[in-house]
């Protein structure tokens, strides 16, 4: 019988993509807005969280 709680195999993959978030799913890697005073375009990027990057990396193993 399997655990559910268990999150990860020995391997250390993950069983279930649902593991891979403890919080809402959501990343923007590209804001770009227009200051409200300065009329100045403001662009922000950040890179993919850790836990996006797992999720992407497992998604990859699975297709090969």
């Amino acid at each position: 019988m399997s655990n559910s709680k268990e999150k990860k195999n020995t391997e250390g993959r993950i069983n279930n993509r649902n593991d891979c978030f403890k919080r809402a799913a959501l990343h923007a890697w590209k804001l770009i807005f227009c200051h409200p005073f300065t009329d100045e375009i403001i662009t922000l990027e950040a890179p993919l969280p850790d836990d996006f990057c797992r999720f992407l990396n497992a998604n990859e193993e699975e297709k090969t």
